[in-house]
C-alpha cells in the first residue's frame, strides 16, 4: 500500500470518528439526559469502540523505517532533478555556443559567397562580348551548314524518290525471267522427256523384234537367259538416268522458285523500307525548315 492509499484509509477513519462522536451527541440531546443518566455499560462500550478505533489508526500510520525509506527515496529523486536540471543547463550553453558558431560560419559564407559573386560578375562582364561573338559565328556557320544539308536532302530525295519504279521494274522483270526460265525447263524437260520415251519404244521394239526372229529359229536356253538379264539390265539403267536427270531438274525447278520467292520478298521489303524512308525525309526536312522547305519537294510513292 503506497501512501496516498494510507493517507486516504485515516482521512476515512476520521472522518467515522466524526460522524461517530456527532450521533452519539444527537442520541444524548434527543434522550434529554445528562451523562449522568449514562449507564456504565454503554460508557465502557463507547470508550472501547473509540479506543478500537484510535488502534486501528495507530496501526494505519506509517512505522518510522517506512516514513525514513519515503524520506530517501524523495531525496534521491530530489538529487536526480537537480542533476537533470544540471545537465538541461549545460545542453542549453552548449546549444548557444553551437548557435554563435553556426552564425559566425553563416556569416564568413555569406561573405564568400558575395565576393565570389562579384569576381564571376566581372569576370562574365569581361568575356561576354567574347562570348557573343563566337555565338555569332557559330549561328551563320550552322546556317550555312543547314542550307547545305537541305540541298543535299533535296538531291538525295529526289534520287530516293525514283528508286520505288526501279524497285517495282526490277521485281516485275525479275518475276518474268524467272517465269521463263521455268517454262524453258519444263520444255527442256518435256523434250528430254519423249526423248527417252523414243528411245525406250525403239528399244522395246528391237527387242521385241530380236526375241521374235530368235524364237523362229532354234536359241540355245543359256543364250536366252544372258539376252534377258542384258535387257533387264539395259531397262533399269535408262529407267534409273531418266528417273536421276527427273529429280535433278525437279530439283533445279523448285530452287529457282525458292530463288524467285526470296528475292521477291526482299524486293517487296525494301519498297516498303524505302516508303517509310521518303515519308521520314520529308518529315525531316519539313521540322529543320518548316518556312522554306513546303512546295520545294515533291513525294511519289508508289
Amino acid at each position: 500500500m503506497d501512501v496516498a492509499e494510507q493517507l486516504q484509509l485515516l482521512d476515512r477513519r476520521v472522518a467515522y470518528l466524526e460522524e461517530l462522536t456527532a450521533h452519539k451527541e444527537a442520541q444524548l440531546v434527543a434522550s434529554e439526559h445528562s451523562w449522568e443518566c449514562m449507564t456504565s455499560s454503554n460508557v465502557l462500550k463507547f470508550l472501547k469502540a473509540l479506543q478500537g478505533e484510535v488502534s486501528t489508526l495507530r496501526r494505519a500510520l506509517p512505522m518510522s523505517d517506512e516514513v525514513h525509506a519515503l524520506r530517501e527515496v524523495v531525496n534521491s529523486m530530489q538529487g536526480s532533478v537537480d542533476l537533470m536540471k544540471n545537465k538541461t543547463q549545460a545542453m542549453e550553453r552548449n546549444l548557444r555556443d553551437v548557435n554563435g558558431h553556426i552564425d559566425s560560419s553563416h556569416s564568413s559564407l555569406m561573405d564568400k559567397q558575395t565576393r565570389m559573386e562579384s569576381a564571376m560578375g566581372h569576370s562574365i562582364g569581361t568575356e561576354l562580348p567574347a562570348i557573343r561573338s563566337d555565338l555569332k559565328g557559330l549561328e551563320r556557320d550552322l546556317r550555312l551548314k543547314q542550307d547545305s544539308w537541305l540541298k543535299e536532302a533535296g538531291m538525295k530525295l529526289q534520287a530516293m524518290q525514283s528508286m520505288p519504279g526501279m524497285l517495282s521494274k526490277l521485281e516485275s522483270d525479275f518475276q518474268q525471267r524467272a517465269k521463263t526460265i521455268e517454262s524453258s525447263i519444263e520444255a527442256k524437260f518435256s523434250k528430254m522427256e519423249g526423248r527417252w520415251g523414243e528411245k525406250c519404244s525403239c528399244f522395246v521394239v528391237e527387242i521385241t523384234r530380236l526375241v521374235e526372229s530368235k524364237l523362229e529359229t532354234k536359241l540355245d536356253v543359256a543364250l536366252w537367259e544372258d539376252l534377258k538379264i542384258d535387257m533387264e539390265a539395259s531397262i533399269s539403267t535408262l529407267r534409273e538416268v531418266l528417273r536421276t536427270q527427273r529429280m535433278a531438274l525437279e530439283g533445279d525447278l523448285q530452287s529457282l522458285r525458292t530463288t524467285v520467292d526470296f528475292r521477291g520478298d526482299e524486293i517487296r521489303a525494301l519498297n516498303r523500307e524505302l516508303r517509310k524512308l521518303l515519308v521520314r525525309g520529308v518529315e525531316a526536312s519539313v521540322e529543320a525548315n518548316p518556312s522554306g522547305s513546303e512546295g520545294n519537294y515533291t513525294v511519289v510513292i508508289q
